[in-house]
């Protein structure tokens, strides 16, 4: 009986701690904040046939927002958590380019063209910051958050990982439009 009790744990263990790899590659993927939960291949409705992605936490509540992030903060924590992901991967750290965040806070701002074209755009609800909400360092999470969801498919996570690429710009702005966020990051 002790024995079975075991190899229960041990099945239990295993189903909530998967291996998960970026989303068609072998690559293995890393999230502390987020899981995600791969399309049902039978669906016959759009919304199944979506990766779902879920906080690791059950205790989340996105009907309204009870995380407000520094905004300086996230900018300091970014590229930190961005060239930890890197290193993971073997890749070289990237320089930061202020150059190429102040033209994509400007693009943006007023509604004009990049300059840069973005590896990735994150556009969502204030709420979704409540995913951080158990974290010490919530600013630090959040980056981590936003680079767990780039580098989630194999598109992203080749751009975001590119061996040639030398330097990086963000743009982040959680105060412009009103219930909305804005994350964008150029890697080059």
């Amino acid at each position: 009986m002790k024995k079975l009790a075991s190899l229960f744990v041990l099945i239990t263990y295993y189903s909530y701690a998967q291996y998960q790899t970026v989303i068609d590659t072998d690559y293995p993927w890393y999230s502390n904040v987020i899981r995600y939960i791969q399309p049902d291949s039978n669906a016959t409705d759009f919304l199944s046939s979506l990766i779902e992605v879920v906080p690791k936490t059950d205790s989340i509540d996105f009907t309204k927002r009870l995380v407000f992030l520094d905004e300086n903060q996230v900018r300091l924590e970014f590229g930190n958590a961005l060239n930890e992901m890197r290193a993971r991967y073997n890749k070289s750290i990237l320089k930061y380019n202020d150059t190429i965040s102040q033209s994509l806070k400007y693009s943006y701002e007023n509604e004009i063209a990049a300059d840069y074209a973005s590896t990735y755009v994150l556009f969502e609800s204030v709420e979704y910051q409540n995913i951080v909400m158990h974290f010490e360092n919530k600013e630090r999470a959040y980056c981590n958050y936003f680079i767990d969801l780039a580098t989630m498919t194999d598109t992203d996570f080749f751009e975001m990982t590119a061996a040639s690429a030398t330097e990086y710009g963000f743009y982040f702005d959680d105060t412009n439009f009103d219930g909305f966020y804005t994350f964008i990051v150029v890697i080059k």
